[in-house]
């Protein structure tokens, strides 16, 4: 005996085996296709009827207007998603009065100091959404019986329809694999109401727990399947109108691939097979994340497509090719392509934020919270996640599947017979629309504030606040109620500090100068500083005029400052500092320089992106004026990200 080093105990490994042979007997890869012509994504009906099938389809999905017009046309015009702003000031789904789908009850978790985040961009080396389909052996079996390990890999989550066709031929007596691939149906019959889903996702598990004891190696959940059992592609083949009828109902996806997975697990069968959900209510990456996080090894997001497909024939789409607003060579084959690049890059982005480099370890990982969801619904379908408050139950989840189908299938008066919709329904979730979702900045909010503020108008004010006391319930904090007065003893005041000196304590979120205009910037320093507080820098630079106080006779009779002349309001005092008390520093490095440093009382150096994890800082190209280049030592007009991991690096080295 002696003591082996990692190099001997390495070689010792490799040649004990024949590795390379047993891994081309084991793992077979699946060829993706292009999204040429062959790929029949839509029925064979006329234009017209295929459009409002489509549509008709979208509404019962729980599709809406933003969904199509801004989420999923950016995505296939671009092979990116959305850049949107910070923040959502919409109603928390289960305070909304408006259904929503399941996703909006879950929030992603982000790694914060254990996992740094990953830069999906720059560490794309390390990072793969390689999944391994099919039954997997037992760990202490020989490594050379292959007889039960035959897995099917695909190197992208998000599979087309022939791809998925192609999928299944690898199970069975004629694939590579000796298990069978099944595809099972999650629809159900809608004359059983909300109160019905319950016991469909119940059938549906233990059906799916029974066929699995039978051999089955690879489930496909699919509400594209007829509820009969028919096989939809030859149906869509032969002409037959896809999606839903007007007498069936949908397990929402996540729903059913939750109580699967959970039920597979707690019978002792999960390693015995994987799960493809293919599923018209799938169309952002949180969706497809939610569904991987939940169990699903590939899903096959059917209405997406044949959305894009229906937004490329839009008449706003075809004028905007011509117009050069979009690519001139978008055609089917490229928007498709592009939607699938979009879902695959934005996968890679929400692994980044919790540090996790591969998509199968983030497969039934369930690294979300709920916000919302009761604990009812979460024993059937979610176990595990974690919720720090109640909400919403199996019927009632039902209540808002049932609003969708509603809307799809809207009863007809007596003697009519059925429309079907002819647009999607607009619900506001992202713009500020009258009569549509509340949002608590709305225009007219800014408009009152900006009147009381102008013209010194207290009425005004108090109409401001009385709007935001009375607003409807948006987040949680809005649940929260203050004890009535004689609840408790009160405090003597000779015990309570000064308001000097609490006021000491108030300290700015970091907003970049940039993100916010100058004259926002400005004042919002000037008004802390004003009061003992701190304000805080953000990481966009700050301009030298506002290193120093302003100087005796620098304001006039109007409070207007000859150093700041563009804070036209006036109300400005000599002496009065513009200068951010909090500087920050990032891995953008924007304006940091010595000066920079040197002013600051405090400097806070970003260990990583807390407000908004793996996204990264980003100024948008059109916001970068002359005046916010030059402090930032960048460019005019382009585009400035400070990319989310290693700030803690790039800091110290500022």
């Amino acid at each position: 005996r002696r003591v082996q080093d990692n190099q001997d105990i390495r070689k010792m490994i490799a040649k004990s085996q024949p590795w390379r042979e047993l891994v081309e007997n084991t793992q077979f890869a699946l060829k993706f296709d292009k999204f040429g012509d062959a790929y029949n994504v839509i029925d064979s009906d006329e234009e017209a009827t295929r459009s409002t099938t489509v549509i008709r389809n979208q509404v019962a999905f729980g599709w809406g207007v933003e969904d199509l017009t801004m989420m999923v046309s950016a995505m296939a015009s671009t092979g990116g998603e959305a850049t949107f702003s910070m923040g959502d000031d919409a109603p928390l789904a289960v305070l909304s009065d408006r259904p929503h789908v399941l996703y909006d009850y879950f929030r992603q978790r982000f790694a914060q100091v254990t996992n740094p985040p990953i830069d999906p961009l720059r560490e794309g080396e390390v990072m793969s959404l390689k999944m391994f389909l099919g039954p997997r052996g037992h760990v202490l079996n020989d490594v050379d019986d292959a007889s039960t390990t035959r897995l099917v890999s695909i190197s992208s989550p998000v599979l087309n329809g022939p791809e998925l066709t192609q999928l299944k031929s690898k199970f069975g007596a004629d694939g590579v694999s000796p298990a069978t691939a099944e595809t099972m149906s999650t629809r159900f019959d809608s004359s059983a109401g909300a109160g019905g889903l319950e016991a469909a996702v119940k059938a549906l598990a233990d059906k799916v727990c029974e066929r699995v004891r039978d051999g089955v190696g690879l489930v496909v959940l699919s509400d594209l399947a007829p509820l009969d059992g028919s096989d939809a592609m030859k149906d869509i083949a032969a002409g037959t109108t896809r999606g839903l009828g007007p007498n069936e109902a949908y397990i929402p996806p996540l729903a059913a691939v939750g109580a699967v997975h959970h039920a597979l697990i707690e019978q002792g069968l999960r390693m015995r097979c994987s799960l493809v959900v293919e599923t018209g209510q799938c169309w952002t990456t949180h969706h497809v994340a939610c569904l991987v996080g939940y169990g699903a090894s590939a899903v096959h997001p059917w209405l997406a497509f044949d959305a894009v497909r229906e937004w490329l024939n839009l008449k706003g789409t075809k004028m905007a090719i011509s117009k050069g607003t979009l690519p001139a060579d978008l055609d089917d084959e490229k928007a498709l392509a592009n939607f699938r690049n979009a879902m695959d890059k934005g996968v890679l982005k929400i692994l980044s934020k919790m540090g996790i480099s591969l998509l199968s370890t983030y497969q039934g990982a369930q690294i979300f919270e709920a916000l919302g969801i009761g604990g009812e619904l979460l024993d059937l379908s979610f176990k595990g996640t974690p919720t720090r408050v109640g909400g919403l139950n199996t019927e009632e989840l039902g209540n808002e599947l049932f609003t969708f189908l509603d809307r799809a299938y809207p009863k007809p008066p007596e003697g009519e017979e059925a429309v079907a919709p002819k647009k999607l329904n607009e619900d506001g979730f992202v713009k500020v629309s009258n009569k549509l979702e509340h949002h608590s900045n709305s225009p007219q909010l800014a408009k009152q504030l900006h009147k009381s503020i102008r013209h010194k108008d207290s009425d005004m004010y108090k109409e401001w606040s009385n709007s935001l006391r009375n607003r409807p319930i948006t987040a949680l904090r809005d649940l929260l109620e203050i004890g009535p007065d004689g609840s408790r003893e009160p405090i003597p005041l000779d015990e309570v500090e000064s308001v000097d000196e609490i006021m000491k304590r108030f300290v700015t979120g970091g907003m970049s100068l940039g993100a916010l205009s100058r004259e926002c910037h400005e004042t919002i320093a000037l008004a802390v500083n004003r009061i003992g507080g701190k304000s805080n820098s953000g990481e966009g630079g700050e301009d030298k005029v506002r290193d120093l106080p302003l100087p005796k006779g620098d304001t006039d009779a109007n409070g207007v400052s000859s150093t700041l002349p563009h804070l036209k309001l006036g109300g400005l005092k000599d002496g009065d500092s513009a200068s951010s008390k909090i500087k920050q520093i990032a891995s953008g490095r924007f304006g940091v320089t010595p000066a920079y440093l040197a002013n600051a009382d405090q400097l806070e150096i970003k260990v990583a992106q807390g407000a908004k994890p793996g996204e990264g800082g980003q100024l948008p190209g059109p916001k970068v004026s002359g005046y916010i280049a030059e402090v930032r030592g960048a460019v005019e007009g382009v585009t400035l990200i400070s990319p989310p991991p290693h700030h803690d690096i790039y800091s110290i080295e500022d």
